[in-house]
Parts: C-alpha cells; sequence; structure tokens
C-alpha cells in the first residue's frame, strides 16, 4: 500500500510539470511496486507453509488404536521428519503362540477349523474372547522344531494392551478310533510295550496324533490293550512278564527274567 501510495504522489507531480508525457518507469515506481508484490507474495506462501505446518501438529489415525510410547510435551517445538510415538491398530492386535510340529498337524492339517477361546486376566477382571487362525507356518525353527501362529480376535479387544499373557483354549477336529493313553506308556528308544493274553510283551506299532505333558493319543490299533506305563530296561519282545496285582489298582509289571525291571500297566 506504502508502494502504492508513493508511485501515485510521485506521477501526480510529474503531470503537473510535463502535463500529457508518458513518465518513466523509475518516476511511476513499477520495478518498486513489481517488487513489493514480489515480496507480498512470498509472505502469502510462507503463511500457507507455517499453517500446513500447524495443521501438522495434530496427530491422528486413520484407524482405531491407542497410543504406545510418546515423547512430546505441552510447548514443545517440533521438527518435521522425526518421530514422536508409537501407535497401533486395535484391529490388528494378535496372540502369537509357539507351538511342536507334531502338533501343528491337527491344528492346521484338518479341513473343521478348530474353535479357539483366548482367556485372559487383566486388571483384575477374567475376560474370554472368541479366536481364529490369524496367519500359519511359514518355517520351522531349526533347532527347537517349534513354529509360530499367529491367532487374531473375531471381536475387537478394546479392554486389551499388548504384552498381557493369556491362554488359548484350541478344540481340534473330533478324532475317531482312537486310545487315550499315559505320556508313560513311551519306553527308551520310543518303543511302545503292551501285553498279549499269555502275558508277553510285543510292541505296538500306531500312530501318535496328539500328546502333551499327561497323555497320548494314538490312532491305527484295534481291539483292547493292555500298555506297560514303567520303563523295562532291557526288555525284548517276546518277553513273558508276571503281574503283580497286590498294590490294588495299578498292578505291577515283574520280568520273569532276571535282567527285567518292575513296572505298572
Amino acid at each position: 500500500d506504502l508502494e502504492i501510495a508513493e508511485a501515485e504522489a510521485a506521477l501526480a507531480a510529474w503531470k503537473k510539470v510535463n502535463k500529457n508525457k508518458t513518465p518513466p518507469e523509475l518516476v511511476a515506481r513499477t520495478p518498486q511496486k513489481v517488487e513489493a508484490l514480489a515480496k507480498l507474495n512470498a509472505a502469502k506462501a510462507q503463511l500457507e507453509d507455517a499453517k500446513l505446518d500447524l495443521q501438522r501438529t495434530s496427530f491422528s489415525m486413520p484407524f482405531t488404536g491407542r497410543v504406545l510410547s510418546t515423547s512430546l510435551e505441552q510447548g514443545q517445538y517440533v521438527s518435521a521428519g522425526q518421530s514422536y510415538g508409537m501407535v497401533y491398530d486395535i484391529n490388528t492386535l494378535e496372540v502369537r503362540a509357539s507351538l511342536e510340529d507334531k502338533k501343528l498337524n491337527w491344528l492346521l492339517g484338518s479341513d473343521e477349523d478348530p474353535v479357539i477361546t483366548i482367556d485372559a486376566m487383566y486388571l483384575g477382571k477374567e475376560k474370554t474372547y472368541k479366536g481364529y487362525i490369524k496367519r500359519g507356518v511359514s518355517s520351522l525353527n531349526a533347532q527347537t522344531r517349534f513354529a509360530t501362529v499367529a491367532f487374531g480376535f473375531k471381536d475387537i479387544p478394546g479392554d486389551l494392551v499388548p504384552g498381557v499373557f493369556v491362554d488359548l483354549n484350541i478344540k481340534g477336529p473330533k478324532l475317531e478310533d482312537v486310545y487315550i493313553v499315559p505320556v508313560d506308556v513311551v519306553q527308551k528308544g520310543s518303543l511302545i510295550w503292551a501285553l498279549d493274553k499269555e502275558d508277553r510283551i510285543y510292541e505296538v506299532d500306531a500312530e501318535i496324533v496328539y500328546l502333551d505333558k499327561d497323555v497320548l493319543v494314538l490312532s491305527g490299533l484295534d481291539g483292547e490293550k493292555r500298555f506297560v506305563t514303567s520303563k523295562l530296561p532291557g526288555a525284548v519282545e517276546g518277553m513273558k512278564v508276571n503281574i503283580d496285582a497286590s498294590n490294588g489298582a495299578s498292578p505291577d509289571v515283574k520280568s520273569n527274567d532276571q535282567r527285567g525291571a518292575v513296572g505298572d500297566v
């Protein structure tokens, strides 16, 4: 505005002296007005940049989430391109569990979807959620032979946070014609002994479809079986044993070979 006013004053003074002659650009202050306009446009551009920077100081997420960490304080000056915190999408919350390769077959190899529930104790309250297999197995750990499986939540667990320990309860497919036996039936060398009608030891040829710390589930067998659960070092197939029922419901097997040992059936 000042530059325009000075230009008008200069032109008025020129016309008093020179009447209708065309004033030079320096008298009309044309270059000065162009420079002032350029500075004004540059200032407006800087103002728009400042407004944009101010908008960027307001953080928002394109999803429903939570803040994991932040390094911002009120009144703090911030710079573009720096990280000031971490957030996560609640929909991406998952449970990761390591499973043995033997358990992966009945979990991932069945046509039926397993029924999965996730139990959590958080803030003094017990919660149960419905789960599903989110990601299967891409590889096994070469040393442990364990694989990591990711389980998701069917409903958004808005009351859970990362780091909470949970219990996974998985109900797999129904198995027909299987034997559930104590895990103690496994002898040295991964053998499983049973007794025939004459109380002779024979090796059981069965497929292990499931096992945990207490029980073993076998398939590929039929008929009634008498499994040997205690260890019989030195036992060989066909060895005849004597059954000692003097200790009640859990009779002992005693080898009539002096190299044998006492074990439960």
